[in-house]
């Protein structure tokens, strides 16, 4: 098992993460990956849901994570509903961010530095998003991330976090966790 100092050992759905960044990604059908839902359907590498008021809310998986080391939050999402309007990310009981939105069915990439909310501090134990404040909107949600603010690359599979993935991160995964991997299983993984 690796140490924690640069890779999770936590293994999820043949996934390798970054100790310093958290992603779901839903490329796997009918899988949440531990995101519950109203009305989930998770097709395509994507999680789709639709709104059934201004409230409607997902709920991320148990992550007991210290805030200062996840400071960024990031999704990559699409909504109907025509104009601009507010989503929400909670923490804990009563702590929010709340940021615009553009709700013309096309993808977009938020960014928050969670940082520079007083409220972000010790151990986060999960994650509320009130993706948009309408509804019977059609959210689609591609991918949702949490990240240090050393963090490297966004590509996945991307190891050594130079922006390019190839057989140097292949070499890396094999050297962390042993060789019962090969470039088809790694291929697969990215």
């Amino acid at each position: 098992i690796p140490t924690r100092q640069r890779y999770n050992p936590d293994y999820l759905f043949g996934k390798l993460y970054l100790y310093d960044q958290i992603n779901w990604d839903f490329f796997l059908d009918n899988i949440s990956e531990g995101w519950s839902t109203p009305n989930n359907i998770i097709n395509g590498g994507a999680l789709q849901i639709t709104t059934r008021n201004t409230s409607t809310s997902l709920i991320s998986p148990l992550l007991d994570i210290r805030a200062t080391n996840y400071p960024i939050y990031k999704i990559k999402m699409s909504m109907t509903g025509g104009g601009n309007h507010k989503s929400k990310v909670f923490w804990g009981d009563t702590n929010f961010v709340e940021y615009n939105v553009e709700a013309d069915g096309q993808f977009h990439e938020y960014t928050l530095d969670l940082s520079q909310q007083p409220s972000w501090t010790g151990m986060i134990k999960s994650i509320t998003i009130q993706p948009i404040d309408i509804e019977n909107s059609t959210v689609v949600i591609d991918w949702i991330k949490l990240k240090s603010k050393s963090s490297g690359s966004d590509k996945l599979g991307d190891l050594d976090t130079n922006g390019i993935v190839n057989i140097f991160d292949f070499n890396r995964l094999v050297t962390y966790f042993g060789n019962p991997y090969t470039l088809v299983d790694f291929t697969n993984i990215i």
